[in-house]
């Protein structure tokens, strides 16, 4: 049977029940709050580097073409 019990959540050195409590309590957000930063963050760069994009997509279609000509 499980018992359940209040534990305050601290820092206090000298109980690491309540480092865990606040650790469970912290971790759920930060990980939400990971995922959406890193989410726009991807969007950022993309948006950013269009113009590396359109470079690169050049110089492959200008490859592509070289290759079709010597077969």
């Amino acid at each position: 049977m499980d018992t359940y019990v209040v534990v305050n959540a601290s820092l206090d050195p000298r109980y690491p029940e309540e480092k865990a409590a606040l650790m469970n309590t912290v971790f759920g957000a930060a990980a939400f709050l990971g995922i959406i930063v890193h989410v726009l963050l991807v969007e950022v760069y993309l948006d950013y580097t269009k113009d590396e994009d359109e470079r690169l997509k050049r110089i492959s279609l200008a490859s592509r073409k070289a290759t079709r000509a010597r077969e």
